[in-house]
């Protein structure tokens, strides 16, 4: 299981005081409690250069990556969501329902839904 933790507000506007004293990435990242490739990897991802770094414009960059990494369900389709839904009112199992849709054309697994979860 991985251990890794987003950086923090906090961290970041750390890490922005450090490079402009002109630390290393190993001293930034015992001060942090991060691995050096963590303070690495931050520096890449959100600076051209080490000189460039921004600490709110990481932040901004940040919250933009979280807002577009979101998964998106066959079952936010309404005209998916209502035929699973008649579906399984009609008392068809995941996997007939899974079965039928690959028929259709609209594979989907059957796993990833249950009659308990049933759209309304």
């Amino acid at each position: 299981m991985s251990c890794y933790k987003h950086f923090t507000t906090k961290e970041r506007e750390s890490l922005l005081v450090l490079l402009k004293k002109g630390q290393k990435n190993s001293e930034i990242a015992k001060e942090l409690g991060r691995s050096p490739s963590s303070i690495s990897r931050e520096i890449r991802r959100n600076a051209a250069t080490r000189e460039e770094y921004s600490a709110i414009r990481a932040e901004e960059q940040y919250r933009e990556r979280r807002k577009r990494c979101v998964r998106h369900y066959k079952l936010s389709e309404p005209d998916y969501a209502r035929k699973v839904s008649e579906l399984l009112v009609a008392y068809w199992s995941p996997e007939e329902i899974s079965g039928r849709l690959k028929l259709e054309g609209n594979a989907i697994r059957c796993d990833r839904f249950s009659f308990e979860q049933a759209p309304t």
